[in-house]
């Protein structure tokens, strides 16, 4: 399919840092005075997994950092935890991506009409460049925080939208900025959704979102030999494969949008995870999915290639790469043997369970 005349794809050059507390769209949603609570905004983010991408070409598509490809993720229970409070000065402890928090506490008081400082606490595991969306989990926890210290000012789905347009990642050259990378909203989102399985649609709205059978664990993979590059390193491996994004949705828009809405949200309703598996697999290894993802790390298609290999033998109904990558996971009841394939393969391995309940912004 031919591209369209008004479509530039993504280069490098629209990868290029930007100040800190840039703001590219303004918060656009219902909004109410700020009222300061008398104890600290408190909020817990699980971990997304991004299993694909509804129009991967919207990926590709220079857009003034707006990126309306949609999403269908997993929540997994590795969570972070946020305290924020008014402080003298601001504070940041618990974590070293300073950049980001300072990002979004200065876009949030933009979003309220205000310039406080504050105090912010964060608890957790933080694991960066895996494609697990640890950076829009720790920019949407700490917004969330926000948002219930001052008695929830912010619609939380327009907030997400928000951070989403705005987002950036820290680059180890500069502390002062951040790189733009593509968010398209399931990280945030991980945090509002009431079940396990859920479903954007490319404006960052949740369509969707099911029950995953208790019985089921999800098996986290990914290269014991990986080190955290920054996002800078990471989107310029990226630029150079984004045609490839953007040749899959043009070529397969229409069968992809196809199987969505008449096999997988089907089978996810009714909480056939196979089926669901089935189409997850055709998107990522059968359209080129997995192909387009190996920029980022030398093991990736083979880690990619063992876990398909254990979705066929039966020992998973999804498996396949986290976003990215390089992380890959399995959903399975036989989470010991995909575990020991994956050890004995060389590969690092963790488990979790996935969120059954909101856990992140009660409103």
């Amino acid at each position: 399919m031919k591209r369209d005349q008004d479509e530039k794809i993504l280069t490098g050059e629209d990868f290029r840092p930007f100040p800190i507390g840039t703001i590219v769209t303004p918060y656009q949603g219902p909004s109410r005075t700020p009222v300061a609570q008398s104890r600290p905004g408190l909020a817990t983010y699980p971990s997304r997994l991004n299993l694909m991408a509804v129009d991967p070409s919207r990926i590709a598509v220079a857009c003034n950092r707006v990126y309306r490809a949609g999403e269908i993720c997993l929540a997994i229970d590795c969570r972070l935890s946020v305290s924020v409070e008014l402080s003298d000065q601001t504070r940041i402890t618990g974590t070293m991506r300073h950049g980001i928090v300072h990002h979004v506490l200065t876009i949030f008081n933009a979003a309220i009409g205000n310039e406080h400082n504050y105090l912010v606490e964060i608890e957790g595991r933080e694991m960066p460049h895996l494609g697990l969306g640890s950076s829009s989990r720790l920019a949407a926890s700490v917004a969330m925080a926000l948002n219930r210290f001052w008695g929830m000012p912010l619609d939380p789905q327009c907030l997400v939208r928000y951070l989403a347009v705005n987002h950036g990642e820290e680059t180890h050259s500069d502390s002062n900025f951040l790189v733009p990378v593509q968010c398209i909203g399931g990280g945030g989102m991980a945090g509002i959704v009431e079940r396990g399985f859920y479903v954007l649609s490319g404006d960052v709205t949740l369509i969707a979102q099911y029950p995953v059978d208790d019985r089921y664990r999800v098996v986290l993979a990914y290269p014991k030999d990986n080190i955290s590059h920054d996002a800078a390193t990471m989107m310029d491996r990226e630029a150079e494969d984004l045609s490839r994004f953007y040749e899959i949705g043009q070529a397969h828009g229409r069968d992809i949008a196809y199987h969505i809405f008449h096999h997988l949200l089907p089978a996810a309703a009714k909480g056939d995870w196979r089926s669901v598996g089935d189409v997850l697999d055709w998107y990522r290894y059968d359209l080129g999915s997995v192909a387009a993802c190996s920029f980022s790390h030398p093991s990736f298609p083979q880690l990619a290639g063992l876990v398909r290999q254990l979705r066929i033998a039966g020992k998973a109904d999804l498996a396949g790469p986290s976003s990215v990558g390089p992380a890959c996971y399995l959903l399975t009841q036989k989470p010991d043997e995909c575990v020991a394939t994956l050890i004995a393969a060389g590969f690092q391995t963790e488990k979790f369970c996935l969120i059954d309940e909101r856990i992140g912004n009660p409103e």
